[in-house]
């Protein structure tokens, strides 16, 4: 439930929490916030419709959260608030536009610290050849978890958009997304929605392959870029003998994958 209000600051969510649940708890004891019965009803309705969800639903990230979620902005609307005081009035717009405030500018300081690796990822979608293959990695295995790293997750599927790529972290799972695979390409792609691995999972992948290895980890070889994630400055290339820079933006990297006879 975290999600209703969390966005980049756990800071300014419990903030929001604390001035709304003060603000709530005012106006129910002064008598001027009542809610509708409906909100009773609706509580037991959406509790039931989310625990028949499909099991596949729990299995796509987010798409379960969104039911609960969707009954906690209804509830917003049971609420009736008696604003004939002129206190009552005043209170709420001020509580309102701080709120508002507070949201708009947490939002524009996270946007505009991404803003710049966004345009220098943009740039090296640019020198990718059209119809490309795109394998996405991560410099290590505990990166990408972070709120802040999920616009860099994803950013490789402008690949798809402006160069006709097939990247491997584009949604693609059958019985979960729109966008399928064809079935010539299935072993080049994620059709099980995992986790982009680790250059050193990839390396493992090229050199000692582990059972239960997705086969699109095993044919990473066969792709013709790599896209490294979440670098540090200056990183070094991790496989000279596979691999040649192309580019090296904020907290990524682009390869040319040198293709073995």
């Amino acid at each position: 439930m975290i999600y209703i209000v969390a966005n980049y600051s756990d800071i300014a969510a419990f903030a929001l929490i604390a001035i709304l649940a003060a603000s709530a708890v005012w106006a129910i004891r002064h008598r001027v916030l009542k809610f509708h019965p409906l909100a009773l009803v609706l509580l037991v309705v959406g509790g039931v419709i989310y625990f028949a969800l499909p099991r596949v639903m729990f299995d796509t990230y987010m798409t379960d959260q969104r039911v609960p979620l969707g009954v906690a902005f209804i509830l917003f609307a049971c609420g009736d608030l008696d604003v004939r005081r002129r206190l009552v009035r005043r209170g709420f717009v001020i509580i309102l536009l701080v709120l508002i405030a507070g949201r708009l500018l947490e939002i524009n300081y996270n946007w505009s610290q991404l803003s710049d690796s966004t345009s220098e990822f943009r740039s090296s979608v640019r020198r990718i050849t059209p119809g490309s293959k795109v394998f996405v990695a991560y410099a290590s295995a505990t990166s990408g978890d972070d709120v802040r790293d999920l616009g860099l997750d994803h950013a490789a599927c402008i690949a798809t958009i402006e160069r006709a790529a097939l990247v491997t972290t584009l949604f693609s799972v059958d019985g979960k997304q729109v966008i399928h695979v064809r079935p010539e390409y299935r072993d080049f792609a994620d059709i099980h929605d995992g986790t982009p691995p680790s250059t050193a999972q990839l390396l493992l992948a090229a050199e000692h392959p582990l059972p239960g290895t997705p086969a699109f980890w095993l044919n990473w070889t066969k792709f013709d870029y790599l896209y490294i994630l979440f670098t540090e400055d200056d990183a070094p290339n991790p496989d000279p003998s596979r691999l040649r820079l192309v580019a090296d933006g904020d907290r990524f990297q682009l390869y040319r994958i040198i293709k073995t006879q």
